[in-house]
């Protein structure tokens, strides 16, 4: 469907803000459930544009009044679509708990992307309403691209990291409670000689060090955010190039790392908890 999809767009002039927009790999779970609804809608409307085209028994007005509703029907879709990612991310950020002084200024920073996304869709939306003609439906669905591009997706980008870094917070505080009880646990059966240590002590301490590894890689996470962050408040142009030009590797990429190291911990835990079973029957 996707596929065809993007060929319709392709098609008829309306491909570049249509698959900006809908494809975006920015795009959230919640707005991705109804992606699908979104897509099927705006399909309608191409394919509606190309029985218009082909349909004889229309005079060219009456052909140009169609087309132009068909686009503009479109296009509302698309915003709608980008309404709801807006909406999740912001209820994602404000749902955010027990964040630091500093950082609860950072999350009342990122909130304000959202009263100025505001104002781009007003503006989007009365153009959309003031169009006449197609050409100008295919301009402003241009327009509608480069803006996410340009504006909308580094946006979306730094909320949805800072999300992600502090969201990790709690699981990695969960995870380094169960290894502690865990390793409680294990010292409780030892005194009581229903196992050795030596039978998990390599299981334990791998786990201890994928936990530390996740806690270090989620710590560089959240400082990179912060410098992203930091570096938007700068005023010279000059020194926001000089830290720009900077390689650091992206938060979300080193929250996935870290997430994949606490998955490895969560591993030796279940190994651990097999083993302790054996032991004590």
């Amino acid at each position: 469907m996707a596929l065809l999809f993007r060929n319709y767009m392709i098609r008829f002039g309306i491909s570049s803000a249509i698959i900006a927009a809908i494809f975006s790999p920015l795009t959230t779970a919640f707005a991705k459930e109804n992606l699908s609804t979104n897509l099927k809608e705006v399909l309608e409307k191409v394919t509606e544009i190309s029985t218009i085209t082909g349909d004889d028994s229309l005079t060219k007005s009456e052909k140009d009044q169609k087309e132009l509703e068909a686009r503009k029907d479109a296009l509302v879709k698309i915003f709608e679509l980008t309404l709801l990612e807006d909406q999740d991310l912001k209820n994602r950020l404000t749902n955010l708990e027990n964040l630091k002084p500093e950082h609860e200024e950072m999350r009342k920073l990122l909130l304000n992307v959202f009263t100025e996304n505001e104002n781009a869709y007003r503006i989007m939306h009365k153009r959309l309403d003031e169009s006449t003609q197609s050409d100008e439906v295919k301009q402003l669905a241009t327009d509608f691209k480069n803006w996410r591009n340009a504006v909308y997706n580094p946006k979306v980008e730094q909320i949805l990291s800072f999300v992600l870094v502090f969201q990790q917070e709690k699981t990695l505080s969960i995870a380094r409670d169960r290894f502690q009880k865990i390793q409680s646990d294990l010292d409780k059966l030892a005194v009581a000689k229903r196992i050795k240590k030596e039978d998990v002590s390599d299981l334990l301490q791998k786990s201890l060090l994928h936990l530390s590894l996740a806690e270090e890689l989620h710590a560089r996470a959240q400082r990179t955010v912060i410098a992203s962050l930091k570096q938007e408040s700068i005023a010279d142009e000059k020194t926001k190039e000089i830290l720009a030009e900077e390689k650091q590797p992206a938060a979300k990429e080193l929250v996935s790392k870290s997430i994949d190291q606490v998955k490895l911990a969560y591993k030796n835990f279940i190994s651990i908890g097999k083993i302790v079973r054996e032991k004590i029957k």
